[in-house]
């Protein structure tokens, strides 16, 4: 049998460390993927939630492409438009900055390239201030953002004051009083529950559009919300500022989703509302002006022909999804699943085609799951693939944990995927909807599947999580009656149960592993309330487990309220290779721990993992799984990461394992404040890097192999002139150096 490596995962909670290089992963989209025999057209995109949509040049052919923001798993996706359907094309997603609670792409400085507002958030917090990114492209391809604004403010008796956004609004950003500059309307649902206008005075000042901003109105469009979903008016008389608020239904609650546009084609924008506690979408038709606001008329449930119906506050980007030059509607949930339970998140994203002729918009309902599962590999949420080669044939074929909702009635199960290509081109067709028919037998509201040899017979055995509510949960596993290296052998309805020694919730996670090395199986187990991981001694036999809990916390790994929703594995990198641990976070960071069994009480020696498009991809996302095998023999092992998003997604490992020299990683904070930048990008002989704050000492340039190709030594500048005519055409990563940080650049050079 092939070279197999098999990892399982366990969510959990770990601090900074330093770490070196060993590795880069590349996306990979390129094997095939059918469900029932039919090609699915973009497989690999990991699945999608709940989303906003904005169109934006990519590949720069001309045509504007398609890019998503999921703000429940916390990534950007991106699709370049190919004439006739968009293609899920993730080589783009790491030129996007870090993304947390929503974002509107747009143009504010008038040079035809579209930039990008949005709300960086912080943990516990519940106000963000608005950051503005410049788009620097140096063409119509993409190549990337630079920091206009890191917190926008505003005027207010010759002081300036910070525009914010509460983390659960949606502000709308546009150009509301039509002179050419972006304006940006914000509800304040914390202190006085009133929408404010801040109008940007750019053009009425000057010639040059930029981001100078007064308060217009505190009480845009005299909209107030009520405490049930119909309790809605439009018609206050005074609006008051902080304090004496005496209109009943001006209730002081945050959460709601706000679009503009002019709906009835009369040139002047209305209001489309969505609020945290209803499912539905109002439309406010503006009466009065851009710059003054007033309705006299509301409609609850919009558009009455298909009224927009989500679990609570939708949230619509128009976009024009069909390319005729009409924007459609793409509508979602803004809540969580864990915030709802009756919404399924295979089919959570709404797409409205405008089918009108005039001015004046007519929104018929299309879909409601375009980019998910009609498209893409999208269970719901929550997906736990794992690789097995449940055939025996010699190549790896997977399973999928999956959920559609949060519902505690909601069907869980496994589906099976066999590889219908071979151990060096693997192609996966979806045959099995509910293997061993699990859906049934378990009741389960979520499972997480794992394979492990647990009585050390050479063949895998199934085992996972069980969870039946809010308060009940097992470890269940089905032992495979086959030989090592024949197809695998479950009955489905021969169910064990672990001994119950552990503390389980509804979101801990279980992974086996002989971690003291006596053949017999140990556990890991790390719970959502505990933030650490415990592991558990086998003292039984291989035929009849038994676990004694360790006091000791996983390689001494304390809480850190910053780096929750984390995922570790363990498996082999290499063929050769010994075993090591593998950490990911809600960073979307990848680090290594290569000598964690004789580290088991404090972890010091730390490796990472890069992704190939920039050294630590912003937009990894959040995870439930990640597992290793090697899917093209090529004896080093990739990356099959199952996301919150229910789908799935592919790392090919392309990089060399040459130990580069101990390092600190900086924070995203960190590399804005240095403003280091690196221009123009493709690059033809020569690249500049701005090196704002003159704290750059050496870059190193890499092949996309791993190899050095050259070293430049830097003395203090602002701006370093870099030659590299004697480097040819390609794909590189740049190393850069300070005193105490490093991050990476990927660089195109082209002489042509």
């Amino acid at each position: 049998m092939k070279y197999i490596t098999k990892i399982s995962v366990v969510i959990c909670f770990f601090s900074n460390f330093s770490f070196a290089q060993n590795y880069i992963f590349t996306p990979n989209i390129s094997f095939p993927i059918s469900i029932s025999g039919v090609s699915v057209l973009n497989p690999l995109t990991g699945g999608i939630n709940i989303a906003q949509a904005y169109k934006i040049q990519l590949d720069g052919n001309g045509t504007d492409d398609l890019v998503l923001f999921d703000k429940y798993i916390g990534r950007i996706f991106t699709y370049i438009y190919n004439g006739s359907n968009y293609i899920y094309t993730p080589k783009y997603e790491y030129l996007f900055p870090k993304i947390n609670n929503w974002f509107t792409i747009i143009d504010f400085d008038g040079d035809g390239k579209k930039d990008i507002f949005t709300s960086p958030g912080f943990e516990g917090l519940s106000l963000s201030y608005v950051t503005v990114y410049k788009n620097i492209s140096e063409s119509l391809s993409l190549t990337g953002f630079a920091i206009a604004s890191n917190s926008l403010e505003y005027s207010s008796f010759g002081k300036p004051q910070g525009i914010n956004v509460a983390v659960s609004e949606i502000p709308s950003v546009l150009d509301l009083d039509d002179d050419g500059d972006i304006d940006l309307v914000v509800y304040d649902g914390f202190s006085s529950a009133k929408l404010n206008f801040y109008r940007n005075l750019s053009k009425e000042t000057g010639t040059v559009l930029g981001l100078n901003y007064e308060k217009y109105s505190s009480c845009w469009g005299k909209i107030a919300i009520g405490t049930d979903c119909n309790n809605l008016t439009s018609t206050i008389t005074n609006c008051r500022g902080f304090g004496g608020v005496t209109d009943n239904l001006r209730v002081e609650h945050n959460g709601s989703s706000l679009a503009i546009k002019d709906i009835n084609g009369d040139g002047i924008k209305d209001i489309l509302l969505g609020d945290t506690s209803c499912p539905f979408l109002y439309l406010l038709t503006n009466t009065g002006s851009n710059l003054e606001a007033k309705s006299n008329g509301i409609e609850i449930m919009f558009p009455s022909s298909y009224p927009i119906t989500v679990s609570s506050q939708p949230m619509v980007s128009f976009i024009d999804l069909d390319n005729d030059s009409k924007d459609d509607m793409l509508v979602s949930d803004v809540n969580s699943p864990y915030r709802t339970s009756n919404i399924d998140y295979s089919q959570s994203l709404q797409y409205y085609k405008n089918t009108s002729n005039t001015s004046i918009p007519t929104f018929n309902f299309e879909s409601n799951n375009y980019f998910q599962s009609q498209n893409s590999i999208d269970f719901g949420f929550d997906s736990n693939p794992e690789f097995i080669d449940y055939d025996g044939d010699g190549d790896m074929d997977f399973i999928v944990g999956y959920r559609v909702s949060n519902s505690s009635t909601t069907k869980v199960g496994l589906k099976l995927f066999e590889n219908i290509g071979n151990a060096t081109v693997p192609a996966f067709n979806l045959i099995n909807n509910d293997y061993l028919g699990l859906s049934t037998l378990l009741g389960a509201t979520m499972i997480k599947p794992r394979f492990a040899d647990i009585n050390r017979d050479g063949a895998l055995d199934l085992y996972f999580l069980n969870t039946l509510d809010a308060t009940s949960y097992n470890i269940k596993y089905i032992i495979n009656s086959a030989l090592s290296n024949q197809p695998v052998s479950f009955v489905g309805n021969n169910i064990l149960e672990l001994p119950t020694v552990f503390t389980l919730g509804q979101n801990s996670n279980v992974f086996m592993y002989d971690l003291n090395k006596d053949d017999l199986i140990d556990i890991l187990i790390c719970k959502s309330d505990q933030s650490v991981v415990n592991y558990f001694f086998n003292l039984g036999t291989k035929s009849a487990p038994a676990f004694k809990r360790e006091n000791n916390i996983l390689g001494n790994l304390p809480y850190n309220s910053n780096h929750f929703e984390n995922v570790i594995a363990i498996g082999k990198l290499t063929k050769e290779g010994s075993d090591v641990l593998l950490w990911h976070d809600k960073r979307g960071k990848i680090f290594i721990y290569p000598n964690f069994l004789n580290e088991l009480t404090n972890f010091t020696t730390v490796d990472s993992i890069a992704i190939s498009e920039g050294s630590f991809h912003k937009n990894m996302g959040t995870l439930s799984i990640m597992t290793l095998a090697d899917l093209n023999s090529d004896g080093k092992s990739d990356l099959l990461l199952g996301s919150n998003g229910g789908g799935v997604r592919y790392f090919q490992n392309i990089f060399n394992s040459t130990v580069i020299s101990s390092i600190n990683e900086p924070t995203e904070y960190q590399i804005n404040k240095y403003s280091i930048h690196i221009y123009p990008n493709p690059a033809n002989t020569n690249f500049e890097i701005l090196d704002k704050n003159e704290i750059l000492t050496q870059i190193q340039i890499f092949n996309l192999q791993g190899n050095l190709i050259k070293s430049i030594e830097l003395e203090k500048n602002k701006i370093h002139k870099c030659n590299v005519s004697d480097i040819s055409n390609g794909t590189y990563f740049i190393k850069i150096y300070t005193n105490n940080y490093v991050w990476y650049q990927k660089i195109v050079i082209n002489k042509n």
